[in-house]
């Protein structure tokens, strides 16, 4: 307790005209003190805040830059004796550096009396914390085990109402800017120069929000809060024992609730532009390569490694209206960017043994709710506006060239995306959400290593994962009138990205179990966009969404002259799960949808090696799922008026070609394969029940499945086949119109395309067990296109189909079916004559049949 009061005593310190210098390097020779840096600070700022009573309004005294402190964490522990070099622990530091600013300004607070305040706070922190070390030739010398947290934090232009009226207006920015390399050496020794850094950017804010209850609040804002964290990571494991290593935990993080408007009773409307940014990391400017990480392993023992999770995580609530028996509005923009270690690794692990290893985890988890109206026996409207930046993690090489288990990469590159996004939902009020959307989130990137001449050394495995969950553009409402406009929603999400093992120009790798790649990239979405659904009540959804996912990319790699090398394993997955979009169902009312829409998932890509002369080498195993599960274009009144117009074009890639030799080689060269291409949906579906029901749907859909394979086999054993299945599946129902006691009409535009695999070659063909092409085709396609059906009631549809390229045309597998109804009203036990199905018995014979 003396020391740290000591240390507090003595604090340094840190404001927006005097940032502190940076702490001294840390010279392996003559050793700090274990704990440095300049420690944690509280900056407190409170300005402009207002209380209004009936007797006045008050003003808290303003407070600037009281501070609660740590100062420079050294003076805590007393400085090690000077020890020669070499000695444990000489040259290892622990740096804190912790910057919590907090603003609380222009805040009005009406307690039974108006109240109002203007405000403009601005609020710069920029404090470099480069540390510099050396660990070579020691054990356990020259470590960097550290921490930099940044802390924004605002509670700005905030106006509360009870039983009065607050008014502010806001202008409030919050800056930390710090950082810096870190860097350190660890060469020739044992378990030195080590890095474990944590690195956290978390700007916090609570601006321009109204907030009333039995009042009145108003407010008008913009706010910035950004914690920047500058700097890479550099250290150099060469010719040591688990030296050189790096950990690197970056998390940049936003969270905000900002411009939102909401009461109980009372009236409330908020206006604000708001920017959130959390940047962590930036690459060494020294480095040619640009590299944010970067150490070597080569000719080590468990050297040079890399493990690095980090972590994109905005999380916002922003331009939200609720209103229980009273007024909301909020309207505005936001910005968001947040980025963790978005540069470069690179390590390696030649001629060692297990050095240079890379494990990598990078997540971005964008999630929210923006834009929402929500009311109760009352009126909301929300009209809010966003843009957002993700980045976690960034590309990676290596090598385990003549290495023994070195140079290996594992990659698991995730995005999610989970948000609430202009939706509208009202009971016995008006809520109504006007808003557009544009999202870049990236996780991971390329990698690259080679095991030329090595055992067990530079492998692959990387499983690339997109997963979403968002609602956009709802309109819900039961006895009352939701609105929902979301004209430009935009999503592009990329994880993961080429993988390369081995040298692809067709170099001898001379290898054992080294350059083969496992590739398991997933894209799967659930996006529920332009619905509306109303109860003796008013519902209109409309939108433009564009969503284009693409999670991994092409594998490349080499088994030539090998041993189970330069194989390639791939499972690539795309699925749309579901996606109802452009659904309006009523119950004594009436809804309306209108939704435009584009959705591209695409995982994996091409797949190239080589197993000439090989042993086990070379082998592709592919298996491709590129499905698509779909609903849209549905109108359902049971009884009241529904309406939905419906334009979708769907695109569902996995996999690719395959190209690769089994000359000379054994069981090498070979191409076994799966692939799948099943398309579920159901397209212009209206029902009617004493009501009034129109769907006119737009639907291109195209699923593609794996691509053509190539190999060869001249003086292989067992060498260039190319095995498999196909399984071209559709299951669709197109212009379907049920009637009873009402009306009902259903018209579609649409074209279909199912492709799995393609073309196959090797050469030359059919020696003994090489050169074998056997391929399994297993198809089933059940297509229902006009049907209508009529109990006492009117039902019409209508179906066009689309011309396609010849390209789609070679390529599709659609046997469309004319399944309809005779025209005419049926009486109520009537039972429906089918006159028309057409190639029905053409369709049952291609369906899979099981024993």
């Amino acid at each position: 307790m003396i020391a740290l009061g000591t240390g507090v005593a003595n604090a340094g310190g840190c404001d927006a005209t005097c940032p502190p210098l940076p702490h001294g390097s840390v010279d392996g020779s003559a050793p700090a003190g274990l704990l440095s840096g300049p420690g944690v600070d509280v900056p407190i700022h409170a300005a402009n805040n207002k209380i209004g009573t009936p007797l006045g309004e008050v003003a808290p005294p303003p407070i600037h830059n009281e501070q609660i402190k740590t100062g420079p964490l050294g003076k805590l522990v007393p400085p090690l004796k000077v020890l020669p070099a070499g000695h444990p622990l000489s040259g290892t530091t622990i740096p804190v550096d912790g910057m919590v600013p907090i603003d609380i300004s222009g805040n009005a607070i009406a307690v039974l009396g108006d109240v109002e305040t203007t405000n403009e706070s601005e609020y710069w922190y920029h404090r470099p914390n480069a540390v510099t070390t050396n660990g070579d030739n020691g054990t356990l010398t020259g470590i960097i085990a550290g921490i930099t947290g940044y802390v924004p934090t605002q509670i700005t232009g905030n106006a509360i109402g009870v039983g009065g009226t607050a008014k502010t207006q806001n202008s409030a920015l919050m800056a930390v800017h710090g950082g810096g390399d870190w860097e350190t050496s660890g060469r020739k020794g044992t378990l030195n120069g080590i890095i474990a850094a944590i690195r956290q950017s978390l700007p916090v804010g609570f601006n321009n929000n109204a907030i009333a209850g039995l009042g009145t609040a108003e407010t008008d804002g913009c706010s910035t809060d950004i914690g920047r964290i500058d700097g890479g990571l550099k250290s150099d494991g060469t010719e040591s024992a688990g030296g050189g290593s790096i950990a690197d935990f970056s998390h940049g993080h936003p969270v905000g609730l900002n411009a939102g408007s909401y009461n109980l009773v009372g009236n409330t409307t908020s206006h604000s532009h708001d920017t959130g940014i959390a940047e962590v990391g930036t690459p060494l400017p020294s480095r040619t390569g640009g590299e944010y990480v970067l150490t070597e392993g080569r000719r080590g023992v468990l050297s040079g490694l890399v493990a690095q999770p980090t972590l994109a995580l905005p999380c916002e609530l922003c331009g939200d209206a609720v209103t229980v028996g009273g007024n909301a509005d909020a309207s505005g923009s936001k910005t968001k960017l947040s980025t963790a270690s978005p540069g470069p690794i690179r390590t390696g692990g030649a001629e060692s043994a297990g050095s240079g290893q890379v494990v990598q985890v990078p997540v971005s988890l964008p999630h929210g709710l923006s834009s929402t109206a929500v009311a109760g026996a009352g009126n909301a409207t929300a009209q809010y506006d966003e843009t957002n930046t993700m980045i976690s993690g960034g590309p990676a090489t290596t090598t385990g060239e003549d290495s023994t288990l070195g140079g290996n990469i594992a990659s698991v590159p995730v995005a999610l995306l989970a948000e609430l996004f202009s939706d509208a939902v009202s009971a016995a009020g008006q809520a109504h959400s006007h808003a557009t959307s544009e999202q870049h989130v990236t996780a991971g990137g390329p990698l690259e290593t080679k095991g030329t001449g090595s055992v067990l050394g530079g492998n692959i495995a990387q499983v690339p994962v997109i997963a979403a969950a968002n609602a956009v553009g709802q309109a819900y409402t039961l006895g009352g009138m939701a609105t929902a406009k979301a004209p430009d929603s935009v999503k592009y999400v990329t994880v993961g990205g080429d993988t390369v093992a081995g040298t692809p120009d067709g170099t001898r790798e001379n290898s054992t179990a080294a350059s083969n790649v496992a590739n398991v990239p997933v894209v799967a979405s659930l996006l529920l966009a332009d619905n509306a659904l109303s109860g003796l009540g008013l519902a209109d959804a409309e939108g433009t969404q564009l969503a284009n996912f693409v999670a991994g990319g092409d594998a490349v790699s080499n088994g030539n002259r090998g041993s189970l090398s330069g194989n390639l394993l791939e499972g690539a997955v795309t699925q749309p799960v579901v996606n109802p979009a452009g659904i309006a169902g009523t119950v004594g009312g009436n809804a309306f949808a209108s939704h435009e829409g584009v959705v591209n998932h695409v995982a994996g890509g091409e797949q190239s090696t080589d197993g000439t002369d090989g042993s086990l080498s070379g082998n592709i195993v592919p298996v491709a799922w590129a499905g698509v599960a779909e609903v849209f274009g549905v109108a359902a009144a049971a009884p009241g008026i529904a309406e939905s117009s419906a334009a979708v074009d769907t695109f569902s890639a996995a996999g690719g070609a395959r190209e690769t030799h089994g000359d000379g080689g054994s069981v090498s060269g070979n191409i076994v394969r799966g692939d799948a291409a099943p398309v579920v949906q159901v397209v212009s579906l209206a029902g009617s029940l004493g009501g009034q029901a129109l769907v006119c749907a737009h639907d291109k859909t195209v699923a593609m499945a794996g691509g053509d394979d190539t190999t060869t086999s001249e003086d292989g054993s067992v060498a260039g086949n190319s095995i498999g299945a196909e399984v071209p599946a559709i299951v669709k129902v197109v212009s379907v119109a049920v009637a009873a006691a009402g009306n009902a009409t259903a018209t579609a535009e649409t074209f279909t395309a199912a492709v799995a695999s393609g073309k196959h070659s090797t050469a030359p063909a059919g020696s003994d067990l090489s050169g074998r092409i056997m391929d399994v085709p297993v198809s089933g396609d059940l297509l229902i296109y006009n049907l209508p059906v009529e109990v006492l009631g009117q039902a019409v549809t209508e179906v066009t189909y689309l011309d396609p390229s010849e390209e789609e045309e070679a390529r599709t597998r659609a046997l469309p079916l004319d399944l309809a109804f005779a025209d005419g009203l049926m009486g109520a036990t009537e039972v429906p004559a089918f006159s028309q199905f057409n190639n029905l018995g053409a369709v049952t014979g291609q369906l899979p049949m099981a024993v």
